[in-house]
């Protein structure tokens, strides 16, 4: 479905139903990869038409997906790629998918367009709240421009992870003794539910 204009957007938060983790394929750019790489070995990604994006597991889940309870967690939260900080929303300096008048928002002196993809579970259409405009909208744009890279108003509030260095406890050099690009797939998940349910866990001593 094509995303539509912010503005036919009531409110929108994270439902942290996980499926847009599941149902798209995640680009990563390159210095993401060079960072995703070095703490978890090269099989954490996948090169498709020479583009890295996060590999996924048999039953179709990015494999940095946690879950708690009935939810699905990020457990890279602190470091995962701008394309997952993004979703569902879109931004742009000239209105790419039409509707001008009501994609463009104003922030910080500057215009911009901004999109929605209406998929997400998190989604309700209406008349704008004060908290899209001013809390939700404006955080995404920073997150876009390179303005910010903490999330507040633009992830789930339900649960959120520390970084995953932190999450793992594990030292990149301490990845050295899975050889990177043996890093087992099965054991990612595992580790990272370990962790959001707050046992410490390292991966060297699995081995």
């Amino acid at each position: 479905m094509k995303p539509i204009p912010w503005s036919r957007v009531e409110t929108w938060f994270c439902k942290a139903c996980g499926e847009c983790c599941k149902d798209y394929r995640v680009p990563v750019g390159g210095y993401e990869a060079l960072k995703l790489i070095e703490l978890f070995g090269s099989s954490c990604l996948e090169l498709r038409d020479g583009r890295y994006y996060l590999k996924k597991r048999r039953d179709g889940r990015c494999i940095f997906q946690v879950q708690v309870g009935g939810n699905w967690i990020c457990g890279i939260q602190d470091i995962k790629p701008l394309a997952c900080r993004l979703w569902p929303f879109v931004v742009y300096k000239r209105p790419k998918l039409g509707y001008s008048s009501e994609a463009e928002f104003e922030f910080k002196g500057r215009r911009y367009y901004v999109y929605v993809d209406p998929e997400c579970r998190g989604v309700k259409l209406g008349e704008p709240s004060d908290h899209l405009v001013e809390k939700v909208i404006p955080e995404f744009i920073a997150l876009s421009e390179g303005y910010r890279l903490r999330q507040v108003h633009s992830t789930s509030q339900l649960v959120q992870l520390r970084s995953s260095a932190e999450a793992f406890k594990v030292q990149p050099l301490s990845l050295a003794l899975l050889k990177p690009d043996l890093l087992s797939l099965e054991l990612l998940p595992a580790a990272l539910e370990l962790r959001a349910r707050g046992l410490s866990y390292r991966l060297s001593e699995t081995m």
